[in-house]
C-alpha cells in the first residue's frame, strides 16, 4: 500500500448522518441502500448504528435522540460535535448516499485484493476457503439491484415529475 486511507468521502457521510437526524422520514428515502459499511471513520459509523437504533424503536432522529443514545456506548462525541453535524444536511441526500454506498463498494474490493495478493503467495490457506471467501465477498456486491443511481437516470424521473406537475396545474 502506498500510505494512502483508502477510499471514502468524510463530507459526504456528514451531509448524510446530518440530513438523517434534521429532516423528519429522510431515512426512509435511502433505508435500503445504507448500511454500517457505508461510513469509513468509527465516529460516523458510531453515529449512525445510533440513528439506526432510533429509526428501529421507531422514533425520530433527532440530536437530543442521538446523544442520548450515543451517552449509552463508549463513543465520545460532543453535543456541539452533534450539532455541527446536523448542521450539514441536504434536501435529497439520495446522491450523497449513492456515493458513500459506491465508495463502501471499492473498500470491500480493496480489501479482497490484499486477501488475494496474500493468497496468491502463500498456500497457508486452503484453495477452496480461498475461493469460498472470495464468492462471499463478491456475491450481491454489486449487482444490478444495488440502487446505485446516476445523473441520467434521475433526469428521467425529475422529467416525469414536471410531466405530472405540468398536467395537473390549472391556469387561471
Amino acid at each position: 500500500m502506498d500510505g494512502k486511507l483508502p477510499i471514502n468521502d468524510n463530507d459526504c457521510e456528514e451531509i448524510v448522518l446530518g440530513t438523517l437526524m434534521a429532516y423528519k422520514n429522510a431515512y426512509g428515502e435511502v433505508g435500503e441502500i445504507l448500511d454500517e459499511e457505508c461510513f469509513y471513520s468509527q465516529r460516523n459509523k458510531d453515529v449512525y448504528r445510533s440513528i439506526k437504533k432510533i429509526i428501529d424503536r421507531g422514533e425520530e432522529p433527532d440530536v437530543i435522540m442521538v446523544k442520548a443514545e450515543l451517552e449509552k456506548t463508549p463513543t465520545k462525541i460532543t453535543p456541539y460535535e452533534l450539532i455541527e453535524l446536523s448542521s450539514k444536511n441536504a434536501l435529497d441526500i439520495g446522491q450523497h448516499v449513492n456515493r458513500i454506498k459506491e465508495l463502501s463498494v471499492r473498500r470491500k474490493f480493496l480489501e479482497l485484493s490484499y486477501f488475494l495478493s496474500q493468497n496468491g503467495v502463500s498456500e497457508h490457506d486452503d484453495i477452496s476457503d480461498v475461493i469460498d471467501r472470495t464468492k462471499k465477498v463478491t456475491e450481491n456486491i454489486y449487482t444490478g439491484d444495488n440502487h446505485i443511481k446516476e445523473a441520467y437516470d434521475y433526469a428521467g424521473e425529475v422529467y416525469e415529475e414536471i410531466k405530472d406537475n405540468l398536467s395537473n396545474h390549472t391556469y387561471k
